[in-house]
């Protein structure tokens, strides 16, 4: 999305509307030129983010546009609508457009909170996480511990590669002696 010139322009355009904010982050490892790009069209109703932590842009958001980022199933998980651009496995819980002419429809059209589009994504975000009591990473903790207690004697057994297992251990510095 953020190397299409035409979204791009289109993405300036929108933002000179004074019609919404544009809050904008980009990948990381990104071209410079191309988060340069973005800085020098920052203006009061679009600013650049240099930023990893997209927890607090995703609550004060209404809505996300993007392409095939990782960040929207993070970003649907809150029950809010995403616009994605020529996403390349698009769902039924986005609004997908694959010409710039289109997006600023889109975009209004992801505003309204399609009864439909919202219905989507909660099955979605049900399918994928259901749970939302903020004790998921506890739940995988218990069960590897859980699952090391255990008997594992059905188990195959992998090939013993003891160069790889101490280059390994030698690199974190972990050197367990039971497991």
């Amino acid at each position: 999305l953020a190397y299409n010139q035409e979204v791009f322009e289109e993405i300036k355009r929108l933002s000179t509307l004074r019609k919404w904010h544009f809050d904008v982050v980009l990948h990381p490892l990104i071209d410079e030129n191309i988060v340069q790009k973005f800085k020098d069209i920052e203006n009061e109703n679009l600013t650049f983010h240099d930023t990893t932590n997209l927890i607090p842009l995703f609550k004060k958001s209404d809505i996300m546009l993007c392409d095939t980022s990782s960040a929207l199933i993070e970003y649907l998980l809150q029950i809010k609508p995403v616009v994605t651009f020529r996403n390349n496995m698009p769902l039924p819980s986005y609004i997908n457009v694959t010409e710039v002419s289109k997006i600023e429809k889109a975009i209004e059209y992801a505003l309204t909170m399609p009864e439909e589009i919202l219905k989507n994504i909660k099955k979605y975000a049900n399918d994928s996480h259901p749970y939302y009591d903020g004790k998921s990473s506890e739940r995988v903790i218990d069960v590897v511990l859980d699952f090391l207690e255990k008997d594992r004697s059905y188990l195959k057994k992998k090939p013993l590669n003891l160069l790889r297992k101490f280059k390994m251990r030698k690199k974190l510095n972990y050197f367990k002696f039971k497991s």
